[in-house]
C-alpha cells in the first residue's frame, strides 16, 4: 500500500480544482489530502495493516482535536462524516 498527502495549501489550482470535482466538495486551505492506493486482490501483510491502523487512528485523532478547536460538537461531526460516507458511496454507484 502507497499513501499520498498533500496539504491543500500546496496543491496547484487546476489540480485543487480537479479533486474538489472529484471529491464534490470544496477544499480548505486548512486541510490535508490523504489517498491510499492499495491493491484488492492482495491480503496486505500484518505490518502493513498496523500502520494502516495506527495512520487511521491519527487521522481521526486529529479530525477530533479540530473539530474541539472549532467548536463542533460530536454529533455534528458524525453527521457530516455520514454525509461525506453517503456521498462517497453515491459516485462509486
Amino acid at each position: 500500500m502507497k499513501s499520498v498527502i498533500r496539504n491543500v495549501k500546496d496543491i496547484a489550482v487546476a489540480e485543487r480544482r480537479y479533486l474538489e470535482h472529484t471529491l464534490g466538495q470544496q477544499l480548505s486551505e486548512n486541510q490535508q489530502v490523504v489517498i491510499h492506493i492499495i491493491n484488492v486482490d492482495v491480503e496486505p501483510e500484518e505490518t502493513t495493516r498496523r500502520q494502516t491502523l495506527s495512520e487511521a487512528a491519527e487521522i481521526a485523532r486529529q479530525g477530533r482535536a479540530n473539530t474541539t478547536l472549532q467548536g463542533v460538537t460530536d454529533a455534528e461531526a458524525d453527521a457530516a462524516i455520514e454525509e461525506a460516507i453517503r456521498k462517497a458511496r453515491g459516485r462509486g454507484a
